[in-house]
Parts: C-alpha cells; sequence; structure tokens
C-alpha cells in the first residue's frame, strides 16, 4: 500500500471532493481519483460513494479515514519535529469560531503572524457548529456549555452581552430609564436559531438579584452580529452587544447593570497524541490573549 494514496484519499475527505483536494495537493484530478481507486482495491472495500452531485464516505470510509488521519497527522508531527522547531513553524491552521470569533480574533492573528509569518490561516466564522475531524479543523472557538464530545478543551474566560445605543440615537430618543421600557423601544434584534429560546425577540437579563424579561422588536432583525453593530452605529435602535471594548467602542452603554448570563468561551481541539508544533503554539497564545480579553468583557 503506498502511503501517498492514504494521503490521496484522507485530502478528498478534508476537501469535500476530488477537485478540491487536487488544487491543495498540488496534483490533477486524475491523479487523485487513481490513487483512492489504488487504495480501495488494495484494501478490497469501497470507501467512498460517488455520484455527480456529492461524495460521501461508505461505513467503512468512515472508520477508515478516523484511524488514518490521525496517523497521518503523528507521521506529520514527527517530522515536523525532526526538521527541528524553527522549520515546522510553518504551514496551515485551519480553526472555526462562532461569528463573535471574527471580533475577538482578527487583532490576535495578526499580532501572532507578526512573530510567526510563515503561518497561515483558514478561519470560519459560523453559528453552525462544525465538525472538526469530519471537515478537518485543527482549533475551534466556542461559546456556551459544551456538549460531552472526545475533544479536548480548555476554557478561557466567559462573555455577557449589555444594552447598547449610539449617540445619535439617544440624542434622538433619549435613554430608557428601565428594562420594561424596552418594549416600546426600537431595538435590533439578533437571532441566535442555534440556541434554545433565542428567537432574539425576547430578551431575558440580570440586574443586580432579579432577573427580567422583555419582549422586543425594531427596525432590523438579523443573524450577522456584524450587521446588528452597524446598525445600532447607524442609530437604528438599542441592541444587546457583546460586552467587548472594541467592538463597542463608540457606543453608549445603557443601563449599566442589566447583562445577560456570563457563558463559557472555550477552545477545543481534537485528541491528538501528537500535534503540529504550529497549532500548539497557536494555542496557546490564543488561550493567553483570550483570557486578557474576556476578563475585561466580563
Amino acid at each position: 500500500m503506498d502511503l501517498s494514496d492514504v494521503q490521496a484519499f484522507v485530502g478528498v475527505v478534508d476537501a469535500h471532493g476530488f477537485s478540491a483536494a487536487a488544487i491543495r495537493l498540488g496534483v490533477s484530478k486524475t491523479a487523485i481519483s487513481r490513487a483512492v481507486q489504488r487504495l480501495e482495491r488494495d484494501l478490497g472495500v469501497r470507501l467512498i460513494h460517488r455520484t455527480t452531485r456529492k461524495l460521501s464516505l461508505t461505513e467503512t470510509g468512515r472508520g477508515y479515514f478516523d484511524a488514518v488521519r490521525g496517523a497521518l497527522a503523528h507521521i506529520d508531527a514527527a517530522g515536523q519535529e525532526a526538521l527541528g522547531s524553527a522549520e515546522a513553524l510553518q504551514g496551515l491552521i485551519r480553526f472555526a469560531a462562532p461569528d463573535l470569533g471574527g471580533v475577538l480574533l482578527t487583532t490576535l492573528l495578526h499580532r501572532f503572524r507578526q512573530s510567526h509569518p510563515e503561518i497561515r490561516f483558514e478561519m470560519s466564522l459560523s453559528a453552525r457548529l462544525v465538525d472538526l475531524v469530519e471537515e478537518g479543523y485543527d482549533l475551534a472557538l466556542r461559546s456556551g456549555r459544551l456538549p460531552a464530545s472526545s475533544y479536548m478543551s480548555r476554557r478561557v474566560g466567559a462573555q455577557s452581552s449589555g444594552l447598547y445605543a449610539s449617540p445619535a440615537y439617544l440624542a434622538r430618543c433619549g435613554a430608557p430609564g428601565a428594562i420594561d421600557e424596552l418594549a416600546r423601544r426600537d431595538c435590533v434584534v439578533i437571532r441566535r436559531p442555534q440556541v434554545v429560546d433565542s428567537a432574539g425577540e425576547v430578551w431575558r437579563l440580570r440586574s443586580g438579584d432579579r432577573v427580567e424579561t422583555v419582549k422586543v422588536g425594531g427596525p432590523l432583525a438579523t443573524d450577522d452580529l456584524a450587521s446588528a453593530r452597524e446598525a445600532v452605529g447607524l442609530g437604528m435602535g438599542i441592541g444587546l452587544l457583546p460586552n467587548l471594548p472594541d467592538f463597542t467602542e463608540g457606543l453608549t452603554r445603557l443601563l449599566p447593570a442589566a447583562a445577560t448570563v456570563s457563558v463559557p468561551i472555550s477552545l477545543v481541539w481534537p485528541s491528538r497524541r501528537l500535534e503540529p508544533a504550529r497549532v500548539v503554539l497557536f494555542r496557546d497564545f490564543l488561550a493567553t490573549a483570550l483570557r486578557s480579553v474576556l476578563r475585561v468583557a466580563e
């Protein structure tokens, strides 16, 4: 069995297709297809179902992929260690985060690359909970309580949201004096359909020992955090936004004692005995940096 055929198979699954794998690996689509066919012939089993529209793994293919992907990672990590730390700190890191991650991560990523310019990144920002192993991610930032899984995790802080408005809105409408007044105000609604009871129109706010619930509405409801921040900044209404200094710069905090319950923020990654040095280094850097940012935010 040729190791390059195994690498081609893993590349196809990671890239979700033969064409994308060929581009990533720098070979022709025909070469990738032949490599996977040879591997299936050598193993005597079908690993991939192929149709004109999509690619999917057979049950055997899924088990084989889970086993060999980790083995290839070990081989890669061992090779990087042999090359020495200077040469190992290069290559690609793929990580995923909720849309809040874009607010937190871009500046930190830039700071990290100033010391390690040979490391490249692919960042996916989505409300969808990605499968790190199946989709080939090295690292993810997640908010909320983590479900049971085989992933490793490290809590890096907590984050809450507060009420914010622009100077233009306040000059036009004034500031609310109590939480229940929000029901009669224009509010920018952020929908989080992946979270239970999070349609967005009902805000649950803690103020001291009391918890108040208020139904809100306004000119815009969106599932995009950046769009909501822009709308609040333009004076369209009051927003329930993450308490992050850079993100809320230029806005005024309303009813400062009122905020959502803090939710934990964690880094998660696939469990591996050996990892590329670049991933370990970036994860440690990110954990330290995020703890500082989220301590201020909390």
